[in-house]
């Protein structure tokens, strides 16, 4: 999900590419922004294709910007998305994202867990 140049979102361009979009005084990795969701995975989906996007990890370094260094925005944006799964580096942070993603999204799943009813079914 690396951006393209967007010269209102940069503090300056260099041959064309951000420098330092975030403003921390160093350009890296976390100057990266996400791009907006496209409809890959309906499309996907729609083809019977099952959609597991990688490599995960949990280093603010790694992460575009948008999601401020807290790896679980990364991954539940991706589950919103509806990736049948990731992966990771870093499979608890994979799977803590994915339980909140399915307590906020998925109501049986919710009941089971938290009520011990409506338990008949594996949660995604």
């Amino acid at each position: 999900m690396e951006a393209l140049p967007d010269p209102t979102a940069c503090k300056t361009l260099a041959a064309g590419a951000c420098a330092d979009s975030n403003g921390d005084g160093v350009v890296d990795e976390r100057d990266r922004q996400s791009l907006p969701p496209t409809s890959v995975v309906a499309d996907a989906h729609a083809l019977g294709l099952l959609v597991h996007p990688y490599t995960f990890r949990n280093e603010a370094r790694r992460l575009a910007a948008d999601h401020q260094g807290r790896p679980a925005g990364e991954y539940l944006a991706f589950y919103a998305l509806g990736v049948d799964g990731v992966f990771s580096d870093f499979p608890d942070t994979a799977h803590a994202a994915r339980l909140v993603h399915l307590l906020k999204t998925d109501a049986s799943f919710r009941d089971c867990l938290v009520g011990g009813t409506n338990c008949g079914r594996a949660p995604d």
